[in-house]
């Protein structure tokens, strides 16, 4: 069997790629590049899990699953072991906020690690993405919405990996959705002034016009929309 060939320009990023490889196994949950396919995914099946010796990966923001074989993988930049990690200064480009392919809503997305970290990191995507839209006016109430969101998915989810979204769904709408993979639904309590835990949910439902939790095969999104008001109101 003839082994298949690479251009330069890729053969030298595997020879990259494998010098932070060495030693490198992924988990559930890691952010891995698929060289062959060129892209990006998340691990949701292990080898063991299946008895097929792949991995099973989906995008970041959910979809159609694939399969790669391990010589195949790398670690993703953001998930190096060799100390590189999520970069904090890196904010989308301007026209990471236009409109999906297909006519979709506008919207924004990052996978970020699942970790307490990543709240102020969806905060500021979330009012990067009301300027970019010219909605500033409900940031307030958007990065609270957000920051609850996440803080539920960091608390109680499973895996590594978080991703959150902010789409416009209206003229003065926008909804934020953030995608765990843990299987568990969130529950609304009431919860009182003096309980520690409890009111995230019972936040997030005050300040939306809607809100709701979709189970996914791998896990779930929780979404809420909120209605910004005029500026002058």
């Amino acid at each position: 069997m003839t082994a298949a060939k690479h251009s330069p320009q890729e053969e030298t990023r595997r020879r990259s790629l494998a010098d932070v490889a060495v030693g490198w196994a992924p988990r559930r949950g890691d952010i891995v590049l698929d060289v062959p396919h060129q892209r990006a995914g998340v691990i949701v099946a292990l080898p063991e899990d299946t008895g097929v010796p792949v991995y099973h990966l989906c995008a970041p923001g959910g979809g159609r699953e694939w399969t790669a074989r391990l010589d195949d993988l790398h670690p993703h930049e953001d998930d190096a072991p060799d100390g590189t990690t999520w970069n904090e200064s890196v904010m989308p480009p301007p026209e990471a906020f236009g409109r999906l392919p297909g006519g979709g809503a506008p919207s924004c997305c990052e996978t970020l690690p699942r970790t307490e970290m990543s709240v102020a990191r969806a905060r500021r995507l979330a009012s990067a993405s009301l300027r970019a839209w010219s909605l500033e006016a409900g940031d307030q109430a958007v990065s609270l919405v957000v920051s609850e969101l996440v803080t539920n998915t960091v608390r109680h989810a499973r895996l590594a990996a978080v991703v959150v979204r902010v789409s416009r769904v209206g003229p003065r709408r926008v909804r934020v959705a953030v995608v765990d993979f843990s299987r568990t639904m969130p529950t609304l309590i009431d919860a009182t002034a003096d309980d520690e835990s409890g009111r995230g949910l019972a936040t997030v439902a005050g300040f939306s016009s809607a809100w709701g939790a979709d189970p996914l095969p791998w896990g779930k999104r929780v979404w809420a929309d909120l209605d910004v008001p005029a500026e002058d109101s």
